[in-house]
């Protein structure tokens, strides 16, 4: 993990290097902060092979050239600039999502400060991403992305670079509301993940099992279990507790004492609570407790 800004220098490759810069000047300085998520461990383990998460700095003019050996799903915050990839231009303006498949090649170019948020991906997950970006000849760009992707985008990006206890959780969590919306079959389909995240988050005190998920969202359990395995390829149960624990770790954070937390999230006693929160984050609960005299 490197949660800091460093200076990277760009310099003409070789023909055919992986990344290029082309331009009259010899030496092009980007700041940037990257992460590197630990996939040794669920849930990225089984789901990805490559993860990126990176928030960088372009200071104009730039232009720059490269193959792209991975899936990269982009978001500009700050600033402008215009992307080709396979003689189709993409304007980049804040807010908006672009998504590039691994195997094109991306050419942009700057001429005022930009800043953007992108995650740099691979796996089983992109799967079904790599055929919505075949069918849009390598690259789409989304001019107003629904909010809970650019929300997930930028708490994936944030997980990755800080990292510590549950940051992988909190990754896997946003890659698979902004994963599922983007490979979504039907305009109705990628709203699955917001609206089961919308309900956890209203009551995280509930287990959420999956007959009560689905009645809450007016459909079978088991049309339930097949749409969340398609977009996610898992189950909602392991995906519920890891938001319901987000919410703990937040409340931990703040200074809330781990018998509270326990209670507001609908355990039966803060000793379950601990259990629960070694399996998932590697650490007891008051490791993440910023208050004083709380007990385990």
């Amino acid at each position: 993990m490197a949660d800091a800004w460093f200076m990277v220098s760009l310099l003409p490759g070789p023909s055919g290097a992986t990344i290029a810069a082309r331009a009259p000047w010899h030496i092009h300085l980007r700041m940037r902060r990257v992460g590197f998520p630990i996939f040794d461990q669920p849930p990225l383990a089984a789901v990805l092979t490559h993860l990126s998460c990176v928030d960088e700095v372009v200071p104009p003019p730039g232009h720059f050239v490269q193959t792209l050996g991975v899936h990269v799903i982009q978001m500009t915050t700050h600033g402008e600039a215009v992307a080709q990839v396979n003689g189709r231009s993409f304007h980049h303006r804040p807010g908006r999502l672009f998504i590039a498949a691994a195997g094109v090649e991306l050419i942009e170019d700057s001429t005022k400060p930009w800043r953007l948020r992108y995650l740099m991906l691979d796996g089983p997950w992109c799967a079904p991403l790599a055929e919505v970006l075949k069918s849009s000849a390598g690259a789409l760009m989304l001019d107003r992305p629904p909010r809970p992707w650019t929300a997930a985008l930028t708490q994936a990006v944030e997980a990755g670079i800080a990292g510590g206890p549950g940051s992988t959780w909190r990754i896997a969590s946003a890659l698979a509301t902004l994963l599922g919306g983007l490979t979504s079959a039907s305009p109705g389909e990628g709203d699955l993940m917001t609206e089961i995240g919308q309900l956890v988050d209203s009551a995280p005190e509930r287990p959420w099992a999956v007959p009560a998920l689905a009645r809450s969202l007016r459909i079978t359990p088991r049309t339930l279990q097949a749409r969340f395995r398609a977009l996610t390829s898992g189950g909602p149960a392991a995906w519920v507790l890891g938001r319901r624990l987000e919410h703990g770790r937040l409340l931990l954070q703040r200074g809330v004492a781990v018998h509270h937390v326990a209670e507001q999230l609908g355990f039966a006693n803060q000793f379950h609570f601990s259990r629960v929160c070694k399996r998932y984050w590697g650490v007891p609960p008051s490791d993440l407790n910023a208050g004083v005299g709380s007990t385990e």
